[in-house]
């Protein structure tokens, strides 16, 4: 079989057989935006030879208008790893609760975590009220890596409020694809305990540069600006984001484009023969028995096809493959590796 690194994320091509076409990442195929890029290529050469003091800041007020709240309420970093690593930190020594399926970074800085529930889909309300109950943390994704699936903003608002002695931390990296982000998010919820990280990275295609912020209205400033280094967050990576959460004509028909992209992956998926989770995002996962996963792994990668197999300790309770949707120039190459019908959509 196809064999990876547990500890990777997808789009890590590393050490792998010559890859074609990288349906491994998350990452939006269609970002950056040119209006970013033109940006990037326009700072002035006083952002190289210069410290970043004011990037951080840009970063918070940035998301504060975009999300419609303080920028006290934000606190910037380098990412959503970034931010992940420092929500560890605060929570040392705490009892953490992971719910399962969860993402490879929530498991690395968090290795004593306690898991939760588990199985192909997000995280039922007993579930997430199980975590909340037993543990000082919990750590989720939403919308859900890997199923690409949501939990609605009320449901998990009404878990928050029901556990007001432990904290309910969720990681919205993917909530940009959606099109309805404003009535989901938890930034601006009713809850005191609740964290929430924010990203451009995945739908903005701003992975490399690294950025985002987390909100709550604990006092994350004042705890985690002791732990930070004194620039954060780079003069690039803010004058970036910033440009990227202006451009919503952009986002509105990229989000139209991803979706044909996504019916179009669902329908050649049957092929595989695999059991295929429903969900709102560009990607699918797809479980089923190990032999049969071990195959489709196997075959797209002699194709040079790179996808993100899943190991245990994911939770998605059989072995698991996710798939991005490619794009829609690259469709032939994907739909040849698995006889699919060639349509368009």
């Amino acid at each position: 079989m196809s064999v990876q690194n547990p500890g990777r994320q997808g789009g890590d091509l590393r050490g792998r057989s010559p890859v074609q076409l990288d349906l491994s990442t998350c990452v939006n195929p269609y970002g950056p935006p040119d209006a970013v890029l033109a940006t990037l290529r326009s700072m002035p050469e006083s952002a190289v030879r210069m410290h970043p003091y004011a990037a951080a800041s840009d970063v918070e007020s940035a998301y504060a208008e975009h999300l419609g709240q303080p920028a006290a309420e934000f606190a910037a970093g380098r990412g959503a790893s970034d931010l992940i690593w420092l929500l560890a930190r605060q929570f040392d020594g705490k009892a953490a609760g992971l719910p399962l399926p969860a993402y490879t970074e929530f498991r690395r800085a968090f290795p004593q975590a306690r898991p939760f529930g588990g199985g192909p889909s997000t995280h039922p309300a007993e579930v997430l009220d199980d975590a909340m109950r037993a543990c000082d943390v919990v750590i989720v994704s939403n919308p859900h890596n890997p199923t690409g699936q949501l939990i609605q903003r009320r449901d998990l608002t009404d878990v928050a409020l029901r556990h007001p002695a432990s904290v309910l931390a969720v990681d919205e990296s993917y909530m940009d694809f959606l099109a309805d982000e404003a009535a989901q998010t938890l930034v601006g919820c009713g809850a005191d305990n609740v964290i929430v990280l924010r990203s451009p990275s995945k739908f903005w295609g701003l992975a490399g540069v690294r950025s985002g912020a987390a909100w709550s209205r604990q006092p994350l400033r004042a705890q985690w600006d002791r732990w930070r280094t004194s620039w954060p967050v780079s003069a690039f990576a803010a004058a970036a984001l910033r440009t990227a959460l202006a451009g919503k004509p952009w986002a509105s028909e990229i989000r139209h484009v991803l979706a044909a992209d996504a019916a179009w992956l669902e329908g050649c998926l049957t092929q595989a023969g695999l059991d295929i989770a429903p969900g709102r995002l560009h990607f699918r996962l797809l479980t089923g028995p190990g032999p049969d996963v071990d195959r489709l792994a196997d075959r797209l990668d002699s194709c040079g096809i790179a996808a993100r197999v899943l190991e245990e300790a994911y939770g998605t309770g059989r072995p698991a493959i996710r798939i991005s949707a490619p794009r829609r120039q690259d469709r032939w190459r994907l739909a040849a590796a698995l006889d699919a019908p060639r349509q368009e959509t």
